[in-house]
């Protein structure tokens, strides 16, 4: 076992803006975790987006989603912690981003919302239906 934890990132590393895993990169990975290797993955994706690209290495153990704010064991099927924003603050959130026009999505654990149309919006609607 040359490395006891291999930390993968997908959009733009492990996956390709196509979302096209390599049979290289899934071959490489998967003969690392033979090896002894704990793999995790690591993504801003949400959960929901993220579980189906990690599940396609044969062992990996630990994905880290939403940027770390969901953090799951694969092997045990089990969420392990979990960061989301309190309730009560988001309508303050909220009204601090519109008042400057900024776009935004808030992501659940399984679900995006987005207070308008635009281009990630309709990327991850893409890659959501993908899946």
């Amino acid at each position: 076992m040359k490395f006891k934890l291999i930390a993968l990132d997908l959009d733009g590393t492990t996956i390709d803006r196509r979302l096209y895993l390599s049979d290289a990169n899934r071959d490489a990975v998967n003969d690392a975790i033979r090896q002894g290797s704990i793999v995790a993955i690591i993504t801003g994706k949400m959960f929901a987006a993220a579980l189906p690209f990690a599940e396609r290495f044969q062992g990996a153990a630990y994905l880290f989603a939403s940027n770390g704010a969901n953090v799951y064991d694969i092997r045990l099927q089990q969420e392990l912690i979990s960061f989301p924003i309190r309730a009560e603050h988001l309508p303050q959130i909220i009204h601090t981003i519109e008042k400057h026009r900024a776009l935004y999505r808030i992501y659940t654990r399984d679900a995006m919302f987005a207070a308008e149309e635009s281009h990630l919006v309709d990327s991850i609607r893409r890659e959501r239906d993908l899946l």
